[in-house]
């Protein structure tokens, strides 16, 4: 249910993601992350394109907006 992570996987040029190793320990609600020099887990975004982002976004919301007065 995230817009921009459903985005990036179509179109990564989106964001900007690093490696990393992520660890969470469920007891103490704390995320502990580290470089990924020798294994990575996950990548975490540092950098979004936001305008393109938004732009995209709409462009979709609409045509499905549009699509859906059509059927009507």
């Amino acid at each position: 249910h995230d817009p921009l992570a459903v985005a990036a996987t179509f179109d990564p040029e989106l964001v900007k993601a690093v490696p990393v190793s992520a660890e969470v320990d469920f007891s103490s609600e704390k995320i502990a992350y580290h470089d990924a020099n020798t294994h990575s887990n996950v990548r975490i975004c540092t950098k979004v394109d936001s305008d393109r982002f938004h732009r995209l976004f709409y462009e979709r919301v609409m045509r499905i907006i549009n699509d859906s007065h059509d059927c009507q």
